[in-house]
């Protein structure tokens, strides 16, 4: 075969593969035909949806380790592995991305096959019950991130200013990319998807390098930046603490306010407020995502998991509405 008619593999077009079947680049035979007997055909979707459900499955797991201090220091485990299961192994695609994508192209009246919203769906109630444990522990997009950060330098990276253009940028491109989805019925995404040219070690568009670019280079002095400013599933997932009996964390009454746990968090979801004379802890449980590294570091055992309660969410006045009808 000569270099005129060699075939080229752009990875945009197996993304698109993927988005379809739900399976990249997967195969349609398995072994070699026995002589006299038909091939033994697997079904693409099954594969994949097997895949998902132990992925959940592992999500549900870490929710478990993620409350005991021993299974706690297995984090770093759980993150590597998923970024070589995941990310280099699987190739980075379909994702949990791809899978809220499908979701919502269902829900516009595109064709999709149910087995393709499991992914984004099953992390719902997975968050409810054991918090952000898929952003902290499993999520191979956050892994390549969190391996590559060394630390900020620049204390305007960690302000308070900075974490709202962050928030802002967040919430800006859901918006565009469900406006985007609306108009054209089509997953772009898959397309421009800086992770899936980096897991897969292969060239893509223009757009795809770029963006890889920019995500590794901001990854070194920002801690976590896709997952901060543009992640999706992240910003929803964040939605999901604060419906009444969510799982959240929250300091208790042994809390001296010594500020450790504020100043460690990398996700900066724990602030330390001062009220006259006094210092005070405030948790935000949409930007917490469950990695438990306060838990491990307070020696008052002061912070604990407990359950989002309805005075201390928007749902107090529509619950108070409901009462009085």
């Amino acid at each position: 075969m000569n270099e005129r008619t060699r075939p080229v593999h752009f990875p945009e077009k197996q993304a698109e593969a993927a988005d379809q079947s739900g399976e990249l680049a997967a195969g349609h035979e398995s072994g070699g035909p026995q002589e006299g007997q038909a091939p033994v055909k697997t079904d693409p979707r099954k594969k994949a949806l097997n895949w998902v459900v132990a992925i959940l499955a592992v999500t549900a797991l870490a929710g478990l380790f993620v409350r005991f201090k021993p299974s706690r220091k297995l984090r770093g485990v759980f993150l590597l592995a998923s970024l070589v299961v995941l990310g280099f192994y699987k190739g980075g695609c379909p994702c949990m991305i791809s899978s809220f994508i499908n979701t919502v192209l269902w829900s516009f009246g595109a064709e999709r096959h149910w087995s393709l919203f499991i992914w984004f769906l099953g992390l719902i109630p997975i968050t409810y019950l054991f918090g952000r444990v898929w952003c902290g522990w499993i999520c191979h997009l956050g892994a390549v991130q969190e391996f590559i950060f060394s630390g900020s330098k620049f204390r305007a990276l960690k302000s308070e200013s900075a974490q709202k253009a962050m928030k802002i940028l967040q919430y800006f491109l859901l918006a565009t990319l469900l406006m985007q989805l609306f108009i054209t019925k089509t997953n772009i995404w898959c397309r421009i998807d800086p992770f899936l040219v980096g897991f897969s070690l292969m060239s893509g568009a223009k757009i795809s390098l770029i963006l890889l670019a920019l995500m590794l280079l901001s990854s070194i002095f920002i801690h976590r930046p896709f997952c901060r400013a543009a992640c999706p599933i992240g910003l929803i997932l964040g939605w999901v603490s604060r419906i009444p009996g969510a799982s959240i964390l929250e300091d208790k009454s042994e809390c001296i306010t010594c500020s450790i746990c504020s100043e460690t968090c990398l996700s900066q979801a724990i602030q330390r407020k001062k009220e006259g004379d006094n210092f005070s802890l405030l948790f935000d449980n949409r930007e917490c995502n469950a990695c438990g590294e306060c838990l491990s570091l307070c020696d008052k055992d002061a912070i604990k998991f407990t359950r989002q309660k309805i005075n201390k969410t928007p749902w107090k006045k529509l619950f108070r509405i409901f009462k009085k009808s």
